[in-house]
C-alpha cells in the first residue's frame, strides 16, 4: 500500500534514483545532481538562482554577494560522486570543462591530524605540478569536489596561486571543517548534507514552493530580476519567511465560512491587507496560486477570488505571516478586512446586529 505521508529519499547515483522510482517514492534527492544543476543555472540564470537562494535560505538572515559564475572553461577537481555529478551538468550545458582527477594517495601522504578525518595535504609542490599540467592559468571557473576537506581547501590555495581571477566553487564535507572553509572565502561553498535539509523542508512545510522554483528555473531570467526586485521593496533585503495558506474549513475556517456567504465574494485582497488598518496592505507577496480545479497562476492579482480547496504561496515577514493568520482564523477581523467596518464579538449583539440590517 502506498503511505500516505510522502515520502523523501536520499540517493547519491542516478542508478540508486531510478530505483527508488520503482517504489513510487514521491521526491528522490540526490545532492550532487541537484547542485550541479544549480551550478548550471547560476552560470546561466543568475537571477533565478538568487531568487532561489533566497526562497530557500535561512528567513531573517541576509545573502551576501549575488554569485554569478563564469560561463567560460572550467576545471573540476575530484574523483568522488560529486565532481562527476557536477561534470556532467556543466557539460550537458554546452560548457567547457577539464577533469582533473586527484591523485590517489599512498599511505605516507597524510599524517594524523586532531581534525579526525582531516589531514595534513601533499606538498604545495605537486599540487602546483599537478594544476600547471592543467589548463588553471587559463580557466574561469574551478571546482574543488574531493571527499577530503584539507585536499579541497589545499588545491583552491594552490590554484588561486597560479591563478587569481577565478570563480571557486568549494565542496565542505565535514561539518567541524567550516571555519576552515569560512576563513577561504570561496565563491560558492557547498555542503551537500545542507542541500539534503533545505529540499526535504521545503518538501515537507511549503510543498508549493518546490512547484514555484521549477517555473522559475524555466522563465526567463529577467522574470526572476523582477521577483526579486519586487520582494526586496515590499518585504526586505533580509531572507523572507516562505509558506502557503490552503483554503479550507480545517486550516483557515473563517475564509470557508466567508466564501459560503451568498453575494459575497471573497478575494486575495482580502487576504493581504492589515487587520489593524485595511487600507494598508501587508509587507508579502503572493508568489503562486494554485486553483483547486488545478489551474496556477504565477504572482497572482489582487483581484483574485478564492475558493475552498485553493492554496497560495506566500513570500514576507515572520510578523507579515501572524498578522494574516488573524483573518484566515477569525471572522470578526476578516468582516472588517472585508467591509471596513467592526462587528461585535458577543453573541447577542451578533443577533441583534443581523435582525436590524
Amino acid at each position: 500500500l502506498r503511505p500516505q505521508l510522502p515520502v523523501i529519499c536520499r540517493a547519491e547515483t542516478p542508478a540508486v534514483a531510478a530505483d527508488l522510482s520503482l517504489f513510487e517514492v514521491e521526491h528522490v534527492i540526490d545532492p550532487h545532481e541537484r547542485f550541479g544543476q544549480y551550478l548550471v543555472m547560476a552560470i546561466q540564470s543568475p537571477g533565478s538562482y538568487q531568487l532561489h537562494q533566497w526562497l530557500t535560505g535561512m528567513p531573517g538572515t541576509r545573502l551576501g554577494k549575488q554569485a554569478e559564475p563564469p560561463r567560460g572553461p572550467w576545471i573540476v577537481y575530484g574523483d568522488s560522486l560529486f565532481a562527476h555529478a557536477v561534470e556532467r551538468n556543466l557539460r550537458t550545458a554546452g560548457l567547457e570543462v577539464e577533469a582533473l582527477p586527484s591523485p590517489s594517495l599512498r599511505k605516507n601522504d597524510y599524517a594524523t591530524s586532531g581534525l579526525e578525518t582531516l589531514a595534513v595535504p601533499p606538498s604545495h609542490e605537486s599540487l602546483s605540478a599537478l594544476l600547471e599540467r592543467s589548463g588553471t592559468c587559463k580557466a574561469a571557473g574551478f571546482v574543488a569536489g574531493a571527499d577530503d576537506d584539507v585536499r579541497n581547501l589545499s588545491i583552491v590555495v594552490a590554484a588561486r596561486r597560479i591563478n587569481p581571477e577565478l570563480f571557486f566553487v568549494v565542496r565542505q564535507n565535514q561539518r567541524h571543517a567550516r571555519p576552515l572553509f569560512e576563513a577561504f572565502d570561496s565563491d560558492i561553498a557547498v555542503t551537500s548534507s545542507e542541500i539534503v535539509v533545505h529540499e526535504c523542508l521545503a518538501e515537507l512545510t511549503t510543498p508549493l514552493l518546490s512547484r514555484f522554483i521549477q517555473i522559475v528555473a524555466d522563465s526567463e531570467d529577467t522574470w526572476a530580476d523582477t521577483i526579486l526586485l519586487k520582494l526586496r521593496s515590499k518585504v526586505s533585503r533580509d531572507v523572507p519567511e516562505v509558506w502557503t495558506v490552503a483554503i479550507s474549513e480545517a486550516e483557515t475556517p473563517a475564509c470557508a465560512d466567508f466564501i459560503r456567504r451568498k453575494g459575497e465574494t471573497l478575494r486575495l485582497d482580502h487576504l493581504i491587507r492589515n487587520p489593524d488598518d485595511r487600507e494598508a496592505h501587508l509587507r508579502c507577496v503572493p508568489l503562486l496560486f494554485a486553483a483547486a480545479d488545478s489551474s496556477e497562476l504565477t504572482l497572482p492579482e489582487p483581484e483574485t477570488p478564492l475558493k475552498i480547496g485553493d492554496r497560495i504561496l506566500f513570500a514576507g515577514t515572520p510578523e507579515c505571516r501572524r498578522r494574516q493568520e488573524l483573518c484566515l482564523l477569525n471572522i470578526n477581523m476578516l468582516h472588517y478586512v472585508y467591509f471596513g467596518q467592526h462587528i461585535p464579538a458577543g453573541w447577542i449583539m451578533r443577533k441583534w446586529l443581523a435582525k436590524s440590517v
